[in-house]
């Protein structure tokens, strides 16, 4: 038992550790394309890559967590459970690239259709992905971690490289499909060299429509998710134009950068929760309410952090052109909030199996953003898309919990989680065992 929990913990750390390297260097590499290309330039990829990000909900379907906790419960089935999962990767990844490409050719520019399908041309190399659920689902994430970041430190350099020579914006572009490429060739290469026999990687379509039905809401899910994470960032490029979608786009970037960190905990300790489970309700409430307090309080110091020095942090790195960030950074650090209550409360879901809940929520987020951001960009500009996203999050993470009575159990939870005390004291009593 205690590997098990030594597994989870420096698995985390592995993946905490990822991301602690990775964050001040994107927001440096950041800083210095914003300060080279300016907000115009700047909301012009944001644009291209955000109308992308409207399909990805087919590559990011959720198959990719039913994936890790059926690994879990199966280990024996790796081989028909990861075909089946890289199948079905693979096939939405395309479908993805295509949809993209085909409809931005009818409907803007020529100069960003063709922004539009280099971004999309990274979908065709997204199945090998489907190898992170596997090495999650053994506390072994050290192994894709630690590839990730050295493709990730090679590419962070080829674009300091572009930003030096001065190169266009095509340059840039470029350079994402490319190293989706590369990440793909490496997981690949990564589950040979830990016998992951790909040609034994078989597809059992039994298990494939068992996968299609437990995955569906996910993937619907993920639509809602996409459309009401992507849409304001529509809506302003073509209501207000890409200079406003410039800033905007620089005062969210700090929280999305740090949306890891709640989706982090909680998938790392999804096999956790899926072990709880099978000995009794009190047990998976109780691994559900610290999992769920630990993480709100990571992303409240996060939050006051970002909403104290937001005017120094973006005129320090963005310069005096992007000052306005600011003012969007102080309203947008509160999603991060309650996204920490809605991420832990959607593993709990996804281990009872209950993923058709999180549609619910998600498309009920997705309706009060849309109809927010419509009346409130054209009245209040970027603001009022900042507004529209705390007020749709905090109804679609916390709120709805409490007006289903399937999930107030789990509101329930979400409300003691404010309570720190209770997950100190566990904590205190598992560092006095350890010692």
């Amino acid at each position: 038992m205690n590997r098990i929990k030594s597994g989870k913990f420096l698995n985390l750390i592995w993946l905490f550790s990822d991301k602690i390297i990775r964050i001040p260097l994107t927001i440096g590499i950041s800083s210095l394309m914003a300060r080279y290309l300016g907000p115009s330039d700047l909301g012009l990829i944001i644009f291209a890559v955000s109308y992308f990000g409207l399909f990805g909900f087919f590559i990011n379907s959720g198959v990719e967590e039913i994936i890790t906790r059926n690994l879990v419960r199966e280990p024996f089935n790796k081989n028909i459970i990861l075909g089946n999962g890289m199948l079905l990767k693979c096939v939405g990844s395309v479908i993805a690239s295509i949809l993209a490409i085909s409809s931005s050719y009818f409907i803007f520019t020529f100069e960003e259709f063709i922004l539009i399908a280099i971004i999309s041309v990274s979908g065709f190399f997204y199945a090998p992905f489907i190898l992170e659920s596997y090495f999650n689902s053994r506390y072994e994430s050290k192994y894709i971690v630690r590839t990730g970041l050295a493709i990730f430190l090679l590419f962070s350099l080829l674009r300091i490289v572009g930003i030096y020579f001065k190169l266009s914006i095509h340059y840039f572009i470029l350079l994402t499909p490319f190293e989706v490429f590369v990440i793909g060739l490496a997981y690949f290469y990564i589950g040979y060299k830990h016998l992951l026999n790909f040609f034994h990687f078989r597809v059992e379509y039994e298990n494939l429509k068992v996968l299609l039905i437990d995955s569906f809401p996910l993937l619907l899910s993920g639509f809602a998710v996409t459309l009401y994470m992507k849409m304001d960032q529509i809506m302003i490029k073509t209501i207000l134009g890409n200079f406003d979608l410039g800033i905007f786009s620089v005062g969210i970037r700090f929280v999305e950068n740090v949306y890891f960190i709640p989706m982090l905990i909680t998938s790392s300790f999804l096999p956790m929760l899926v072990e709880e489970k099978t000995k009794s309700v009190v047990a998976l409430d109780k691994a559900t309410y610290l999992l769920s307090s630990a993480t709100l309080y990571v992303c409240i110091v996060i939050s006051l952090f970002f909403y104290i020095f937001a005017d120094f942090i973006i005129v320090s790195l963005f310069g005096s052109d992007f000052s306005e960030s600011a003012s969007v950074l102080k309203i947008y650090t509160f999603t991060l909030i309650f996204t920490a209550l809605g991420v832990s409360s959607s593993r709990r879901l996804l281990v009872e199996n209950r993923q058709n809940l999180s549609l619910v929520r998600t498309l009920s987020g997705l309706v009060i953003n849309l109809v927010l951001n419509f009346l409130w960009i054209p009245k209040y500009g970027f603001i009022g898309a900042a507004w529209a996203s705390v007020v749709s999050n905090a109804f679609a993470s916390f709120f709805i919990y409490g007006l289903l009575p399937s999930t107030f159990p789990i509101f329930r939870l979400q409300c003691l989680s404010f309570n720190p005390i209770p997950m100190i004291c566990y904590y205190i009593k598992f560092r006095m065992k350890a010692e």
